[in-house]
């Protein structure tokens, strides 16, 4: 098993070529593979970089189409992997304090894309926040430690689990009656 250290600067190393092909799909898949570490070691690293990449893919998405993103973003572009170089260096020094200030960085450097769209961009990263909690919390997490993590209030968790339902997904539906008795007499058929 990875450990944490490796399983973050894993995503980092994967995101960067996709960072550099405007990938926004496999940026995604990236920030999803962190929400096992999430839960398991409910770390800031894998939560900050979870975070940044998710923002980013949904950035992405949105203005990939949009021409006058297009120069914007090939300016921040080279900063942002820039930035992405100093949280890999972070990671694998184990500065919790560096790797704090340069996601704090990259979160900057998303918002100061386009000041016409800061306003989105911040609320991107804030969903992301939450959406990310969920995918926590679905992992057997309290809601008050995921929240407590993520940064979030348990009441913005609580109204995002409350829309999308995603606790109420049946992931363990038992057998029916006659099927676990079944399975009973077959173990004591075995026994006698």
């Amino acid at each position: 098993m990875k450990t944490l250290k490796e399983d973050v600067l894993n995503v980092i190393r994967n995101v960067k070529p996709a960072i550099d092909k405007e990938d926004s799909k496999l940026i995604r898949e990236w920030s999803n593979h962190t929400i096992h570490s999430m839960s398991v070691y409910q770390d800031d690293m894998s939560i900050g970089v979870a975070v940044i990449f998710y923002s980013l893919a949904k950035i992405l998405e949105k203005y990939s189409l949009d021409p006058d993103f297009r120069p914007k973003w090939n300016l921040a572009k080279k900063k942002f992997l820039r930035l992405i170089n100093d949280l890999e260096f972070s990671v694998e020094k184990g500065d919790k304090a560096f790797f704090a200030k340069t996601a704090q960085k990259l979160t900057k450097t998303l918002a100061g894309i386009d000041k016409n769209h800061s306003k989105y961009v911040r609320q991107v990263i804030e969903s992301s926040k939450v959406k990310k909690g969920s995918s926590v919390y679905e992992h057997g997490i309290s809601l008050g430690r995921t929240a407590e993590i993520l940064g979030i209030t348990k009441w913005e968790l609580m109204d995002y689990l409350g829309v999308t339902k995603e606790p109420d997904k049946e992931w363990n539906v038992s057998e029916s009656l006659e099927q676990r008795l079944g399975h009973a007499r077959k173990v004591f058929r075995r026994l006698s």
